[in-house]
């Protein structure tokens, strides 16, 4: 790992949306987030916010992603998502490691609000990981991403 890598900080989202994301990822959970990571979530929720171009400012910032557990994928991701957001390549360089966390924890925390409100939205437990599941994958479709859904089954085309 290079010294680039190394220096990379721990990532925070709100405090006050641990249990959120803990209850996203439990194993009884019915999210598609079930027995995944809470990078994996936190990496959705950004971009979800960065695809809402909303930036949302952490109120209670506690340090709970290890720098270890985000991927080199990931980091690239985030430093994406900098570029895009203040239009600077000079965001990437090492020195900026702070700056880019910071833009990435912000559309995060905007973008678990927009799936907090996901599954708020849905009625009856039996409809809420179908219904879930529908509104994120529209999104993720929006954004660009994703294959096309068989109509008539949950098959891929």
């Amino acid at each position: 790992m290079s010294e680039f890598e190394i220096d990379f900080p721990d990532v925070a989202y709100d405090k006050n949306d641990q249990e959120f994301y803990a209850s996203l990822v439990a194993e009884d959970s019915s999210s598609i987030f079930k027995n995944r990571t809470r990078v994996d979530v936190f990496m959705y929720a950004m971009a979800l916010g960065f695809n809402a171009k909303k930036r949302l400012p952490l109120e209670k910032k506690a340090a709970n992603l290890n720098p270890s557990a985000i991927s080199g994928e990931m980091r690239w991701l985030m430093r994406s998502v900098a570029v895009a957001d203040t239009e600077d390549l000079d965001i990437i360089i090492k020195d900026h490691h702070t700056k880019v966390i910071e833009i990435a924890e912000e559309y995060a925390n905007a973008g678990i609000k927009i799936l907090r409100e996901m599954i708020e939205r849905s009625t009856l437990e039996s409809e809420k990981e179908v219904e879930f599941q529908s509104a994120l994958y529209a999104q993720i479709k929006k954004m660009g991403l994703g294959k096309e859904k068989n109509e008539d089954s949950n098959d891929e085309k």
